[in-house]
């Protein structure tokens, strides 16, 4: 039977190269397993023809899959299966960040690469997120999701710009069977040429499709949830807090499965400035469009988002170049902005040589609203990786408070849900420690027909109930459209 299916060959000399080197690297990587008593990962990229990676994440539909895309730089991935993973689980307090990224040096650092001495980018490559409080208990709709986790695929589909790729990924454990890579590259065959499957009630992407019908529960009910902003902005009064970001919960039920790639492509197509995201698992997957850059490593140089202060856009231009002007004057936006410059500051200053930080913010502007943003800019004094740098910057008071060791068990008291990974940290890694990492807002957990929706609104000295709740409804609008809900 031969080592690979004769498809391949068809497909260029890239999947023609990893039909014949995939089981020689795993017969290298068994002997330096044996040698070393330590598992080994094989990492072999060859070339691709021009492929769309969101097509790969639906053709994967029931394998454990991802997708990522960012256009700064530009980085479009779909990610199947895993060779390797590190999690935690459960209501036990997660391991630091750090030491999952310690983890990941160890089986990256006596990988078997293919090529040599590749290009960043071209490296072994894992992705990693964790729940906004792991150490909050799980409540139902994140039962059994993990608190942390760090995933290494087993097929990585990858495109920058006009350059496409495909990435396999094995890990070789001490004393086991020679893995048999043919059913592997079965696989890769079916990825890159079947049809993705389509979900009851079809592509909902599509404007001749019958949007399901659907409905609304929120989690509290609004009238709880503003009378918590309220209470919010009488402990402000008091000293108790400087700032908190109250999150809500809607829930969406509809009468069919919500198809997960249609609303994937729904996001990349209106809301792609910023990072198009999914993880699933099963039958649920988290997935949105996010604004909110939390941190990317490239070598020592380090970059860090500040996104906080929002509005509305306006109808026309002059209604919507008004509402920026007012955005950008009001004295309640701009000191809740610089409570967030100020704490990435204040993570990144001592690990830096240099920080550079923008003397005003600027406008991100989204289809739907407009935020100030600031970016800061570093050179790391040492080498480090992005996962080490999450941990400095996660929470920010974008989504948790002022100051953080107040912040989270306040939270816990006043929001009677768990997040989730609704505002945690999101993102990739490579061996080298590059990466990036965004923090996961705009986004929804989906399992079957039942969505789970979050938004947070930050709440400060001057915050009006009202006010609020409409934000929060602004920031679910996207992911509402997404999927088809009125």
């Amino acid at each position: 039977m031969p080592a690979h299916p004769a498809t391949l060959r068809d497909r260029g000399p890239g999947p023609a190269t990893l039909g014949r080197r995939l089981p020689a690297l795993i017969h290298s990587a068994a002997e330096r397993a044996a040698r070393t008593s330590r598992p080994v990962l094989v990492s072999l990229s060859v070339p691709l023809s021009p492929i769309e990676p969101m097509e790969i994440f639906e053709r994967a539909a029931g394998d454990r899959r991802a997708y990522w895309r960012r256009q700064d730089p530009p980085l479009e991935m779909a990610a199947v299966g895993a060779s390797a993973e590190f999690r935690s689980d459960g209501v036990a307090p997660l391991p630091e960040p750090g030491s999952m990224a310690a983890a990941w040096r160890a089986l990256a650092a006596d990988a078997c690469v293919e090529p040599a001495g590749s290009e960043p980018g071209l490296d072994p490559l894992c992705l990693s997120g964790s729940a906004f409080d792991p150490a909050r208990p799980p409540d139902a709709t994140w039962s059994g999701w993990p608190r942390g986790w760090l995933v290494v695929p087993t097929l990585l589909a990858l495109r920058r710009g006009d350059a496409c790729s495909l990435q396999v990924q094995v890990q070789v454990v001490p004393d086991g069977p020679l893995q048999d890579p043919g059913p592997l590259l079965c696989r890769v065959d079916e990825l890159l040429s079947g049809s993705p499957p389509r979900a009851v009630g079809g592509d909902s992407a599509r404007s001749d499709v019958a949007q399901p019908q659907v409905r609304a529960l929120d989690d509290p009910p609004p009238d709880a949830w503003r009378r918590a902003v309220t209470d919010i902005v009488a402990a402000i009064s008091r000293g108790e807090i400087e700032k908190l970001v109250l999150a809500r919960r809607s829930t969406l039920e509809a009468d069919r499965p919500f198809d997960c790639g249609a609303v994937l492509r729904r996001l990349r197509d209106r809301y792609g400035a910023g990072t198009v995201f999914a993880l699933a698992d099963g039958d649920r997957c988290f997935l949105g469009a996010t604004p909110e850059l939390l941190v990317s490593l490239r070598g020592r140089d380090v970059r860090a988002v500040a996104l906080a202060g929002s509005a509305p856009r306006g109808r026309g231009a002059v209604e919507d170049g008004d509402r920026a002007q007012a955005l950008l004057a009001d004295p309640k936006e701009r000191r809740e902005h610089a409570m967030v410059v100020r704490a990435l500051e204040d993570a990144l200053a001592p690990v830096c040589i240099e920080l550079d930080v923008a003397p005003q913010p600027a406008l991100l502007r989204l289809p739907d609203v407009q935020h100030l943003q600031t970016d800061l800019r570093g050179t790391l004094a040492r080498s480090s990786t992005a996962l080490d740098l999450v941990d400095r910057l996660h929470p920010t008071p974008a989504v948790g408070g002022v100051p953080r060791e107040r912040a989270l068990p306040l939270l816990r008291d006043y929001e009677p849900f768990d997040r989730g990974w609704f505002a945690g940290p999101l993102g990739w890694m490579d061996a080298r420690g590059n990466g990036d990492f965004v923090v996961a807002i705009r986004s929804a957990l989906i399992e079957g027909g039942r969505a789970s929706l979050y938004a947070g609104c930050g709440i400060v000295a001057g915050s009006d109930a009202e006010s609020e709740y409409e934000e929060s409804r602004l920031k679910m609008r996207s992911m509402r459209w997404a999927l088809g809900a009125p």
